[in-house]
């Protein structure tokens, strides 16, 4: 929830969940966002979230883009 009234403490966030939390993959993030996120996206160094690293993002979408993802990753332009 934002509170324009009080100060964000900010927290120490992975750029990259699967490598260590250096000073190179850090960002930012509030206590919100981190717990939000989590270790389920991949951040570039604006902060913004350009790949997904783990599953439960998945998990959690509803039936028709699990579907749409399953084709994807089945289709020619997925991954080889």
């Amino acid at each position: 929830m934002i509170e324009p009234d009080k100060r964000t403490r900010l927290q120490q966030g992975h750029m990259d969940p699967a490598q260590s939390l250096t000073l190179a993959n850090t960002i930012p993030q509030c206590q919100v966002c981190n717990q939000v996120y989590q270790d389920r996206y991949i951040f570039n160094e604006k902060g913004r979230a350009i790949a997904v690293a783990s599953v439960e993002p998945v998990k959690a979408a509803r039936p028709e883009t699990k579907r749409q993802i399953l084709a994807y990753l089945n289709s020619e332009d997925g991954p080889q």
